[in-house]
């Protein structure tokens, strides 16, 4: 089974917003995120803070997300990216080289 189909599976789309069916099977750092998204093919990418919320809103039409911490794409500050907690919608941030959250890739389509 190929990358693209163990992670983009069926899409979920809400709005412009294109969203892999499932995580990455393993935690991972942001920078190691940022590259593996990119890899899944033209536009996919870590999701913003933003749009981590909104899929946070969505978790039951979305489907697959556990009640851990997401990467999101805006950073803080230099070398610190936004982090979302599904469980209870906790937002921080992270120290980028942290390999201890999860990825869902998103893609936007006009």
């Amino acid at each position: 089974m190929s990358l693209n189909e163990e992670i983009i599976g069926t899409v979920t789309k809400i709005g412009h917003l294109v969203i892999a069916q499932y995580d990455f099977s393993e935690e991972m750092d942001w920078f190691t995120a940022t590259q593996i998204c990119s890899e899944l093919g033209v536009g996919w990418r870590l999701p913003t803070i933003e749009e981590l919320f909104v899929m946070r809103e969505n978790k039951e039409v979305i489907g697959g997300f556990n009640k851990y911490t997401y990467w999101s794409s805006d950073d803080e500050s230099i070398g610190r990216a936004y982090i979302l907690r599904f469980g209870d919608g906790f937002k921080g941030s992270d120290d980028m080289n942290n390999d201890y959250y999860f990825v869902r890739a998103v893609k936007t389509t006009f």
